[in-house]
């Protein structure tokens, strides 16, 4: 169990690491090379955090649930979930979404893409947030 707490306090620092930029790129004009910079380091935080909650999750079923997802691919996991009733239709769209955001921050670098993925950000970050503040509170009350 002191595996899950681990797991999890790391995707929170994560989470509140694209939190921060996140607010601090709002503040930069965006014709500037800082906005590409602060741009380029919202991108990676969102990939690290998309990768630890999607992971997150699997282990918080497998360990915490008691339910055992075969699959360790990040849609597998999610459309089990879905289909487990943890989050809803439109939580588990953008959340497919932000695998497949994610997937082509690593195999392409193009500016326009970039600039697309950039505006999503914001729409996964709340959506993973209310996912881990559903988890927080089942671990709270455990």
């Amino acid at each position: 169990m002191e595996i899950i707490k681990i797991k999890f306090e790391y995707l929170k620092k994560a989470l509140k690491s694209l939190e921060k930029i996140l607010k601090e790129i709002e503040k930069i004009d965006k014709d500037s090379e800082l906005f590409n910079i602060f741009r380029d380091s919202l991108i990676q935080r969102f990939e690290y955090t998309i990768d630890l909650f999607w992971k997150f999750l699997k282990i918080y079923f497998e360990f915490y649930k008691k339910i055992i997802i075969k699959s360790s691919f990040p849609t597998e996991i999610l459309k089990f979930l879905l289909k487990e009733e943890f989050f809803s239709e439109n939580e588990y769209q953008y959340l497919i979404k932000a695998v497949s955001d994610r997937n082509a921050t690593s195999h392409i670098y193009k500016e326009e893409i970039a600039d697309e993925i950039r505006k999503n950000i914001p729409n996964y970050y709340f959506v993973i947030k209310n996912i881990v503040d559903k988890i927080e509170s089942d671990l709270i009350n455990e």
